[in-house]
């Protein structure tokens, strides 16, 4: 999509590099990106270089990430490089927790009705949003919420035959709660012992 004649005026009046967002608008425009010249020219504006922007969008789109301009305009503003970050939000990461907190030993434990002292651990598998890899995201909450819930099962639960009966419909509602705040999970286990 070709700049208008009039944007060229008002871009250089404005003194932006209109090379530099013509060259960018390409790199889209051939990705099959809808960006315009506009939107790169107030990244530019802004300080930040505008092909940079373009190809991070275009890289995103090859690795299947999602994405969108302003998100991708605002990691490159807060300054993190996302070249670096696209390959951490395409990693699959795993988890493995049987404690109500990274932090402290206390245990999923609880007592079913019969008075059997049962344990749980949880695995999950999941990939992180652009967002979340690009500010630091951490399981804490993830692993608190669910920890607890893990263990209200156990402790309503006549017995461990009839926790283990139940063990997919306790995955499906831990599943609910995970996919609030992650949105990659891509598997969810509890196991009782």
């Amino acid at each position: 999509m070709p700049i208008k004649f009039t944007e060229l005026i008002y871009m250089h009046l404005r003194k932006s590099p209109v090379s530099k967002i013509r060259t960018a608008l390409a790199k889209c425009e051939a990705a099959g990106i809808d960006v315009s010249a506009q939107n790169l020219e107030t990244h530019s504006l802004c300080g930040k270089d505008p092909i940079v922007l373009a190809e991070a969008l275009v890289r995103a789109k090859e690795l299947g990430v999602q994405t969108t301009f302003i998100q991708m305009a605002g990691i490159c503003m807060a300054g993190i490089d996302p070249m670096k970050l696209l390959p951490e939000a395409t990693k699959e990461r795993s988890a493995k927790f049987d404690t109500f907190s990274p932090t402290r030993d206390d245990r999923i434990v609880g007592f079913t009705r019969d008075q059997r002292e049962v344990s749980a651990a949880i695995t999950i598998t999941y990939t992180l949003s652009l967002s979340q890899a690009a500010y630091g995201f951490t399981l804490r909450h993830i692993h608190e919420r669910v920890s607890a819930a893990a263990s209200v099962y156990i402790n309503t639960s006549p017995d461990l035959r009839t926790l283990q009966l139940r063990k997919s419909a306790h995955e499906a509602e831990l599943r609910a709660l995970v996919l609030e705040m992650i949105e990659g999970l891509k598997s969810l286990a509890i196991e009782y012992r």
